[in-house]
C-alpha cells in the first residue's frame, strides 16, 4: 500500500515523514494495521505509539498530546481508556504548567532543569559495545547526514548514561532523554538514533527491549 505520512525503517518501526500532522499520521498506521492485521509500533516527534485496526483515533491523540506535554511517559497503547477521570485531569494540568515552564527555560538558553550538570552530561564519554567497531562506524560515516545523526545518537546516549549513573530504570528517562536532546542543535531522527544505538552502544540490548516492548 502508499504510504504518504508515515515510512517503514529496517527495523519495523514506523517513523512519521517530516512535517506529518498526528492525526494523519495515526489514521495511516491504523490503515497499515488493518491491511497487515499486525500491531503497528509508529513514532513521531520521538512519542512511540503501539496502534491496533480498531484503535481509536481520538484517543491516540489525546495521548499523543499527553507524551508532549510532559504529562504522561512511557510507549502509548493501541487502547488508552475513552475518558480521564477528574483527578488525572488535574495531575496533567500540574504536570504540563511544570513542562511548560521547563521548556521555556530550556529556551532561552538554560537548555536543562538540571543545567549546572549539563556539562557533565555532554562531556561524559560514550559506552561502545565494540570499541573497534565503533571506531570503524565513525568512519564510515562520512557524509554531513551520517555525521550529523551520529552526534545526535551519542548525545541521547550520553543523557541515558548519566540516569544509569543514578541508578533510574531506562523506561523512565528514555523519551524524556531523547526530548531532552533534542532541544539542543543538531536533532535527528528518533529512528535513526535508536539503529545506531541498539547495535553500537554497551547498553543498545536495554533500549531495544524497551523501543520494542519486550
Amino acid at each position: 500500500m502508499q504510504l504518504d505520512f508515515i515510512r517503514k525503517e529496517d527495523d519495523g518501526t514506523y517513523e512519521a515523514v517530516k512535517g506529518a500532522f498526528i492525526d494523519s499520521t495515526i489514521v495511516e498506521a491504523i490503515e497499515v494495521s488493518r491491511a497487515t492485521k499486525q500491531l503497528v509500533r509508529v513514532v513521531q516527534d520521538g512519542v512511540i505509539m503501539l496502534l491496533a485496526a480498531d484503535s481509536n483515533p481520538r484517543t491516540i491523540r489525546r495521548e499523543f498530546m499527553r507524551t508532549r506535554q510532559g504529562c504522561i511517559h512511557g510507549i502509548i497503547p493501541p487502547y488508552p481508556p475513552s475518558n480521564l477521570d477528574h483527578e488525572t485531569e488535574l495531575q496533567d494540568d500540574r504536570r504540563r504548567d511544570e513542562y511548560e515552564e521547563l521548556v521555556s527555560l530550556r529556551l532561552e538558553g538554560i537548555v536543562s532543569y538540571r543545567s549546572a550538570e549539563l556539562k557533565d552530561r555532554l562531556l561524559a564519554p560514550f559506552e561502545p559495545l565494540n570499541a573497534e567497531a565503533w571506531e570503524h562506524y565513525n568512519q564510515r560515516q562520512s557524509t554531513s547526514q551520517g555525521s550529523y545523526q551520529l552526534e545526535f545518537a551519542t548525545r541521547w546516549a550520553r543523557f541515558m548514561q548519566y540516569e544509569m549513573s543514578r541508578r533510574v530504570p531506562l523506561d523512565q528517562y528514555a523519551e524524556a532523554t531523547y526530548r531532552e536532546a533534542a532541544l539542543l542543535p543538531g536533532a535527528s531522527s528518533q529512528a535513526a538514533a535508536v539503529s545506531t544505538l541498539v547495535n553500537y552502544w554497551k547498553y543498545g540490548a536495554q533500549l531495544y527491549a524497551y523501543v520494542h516492548g519486550t
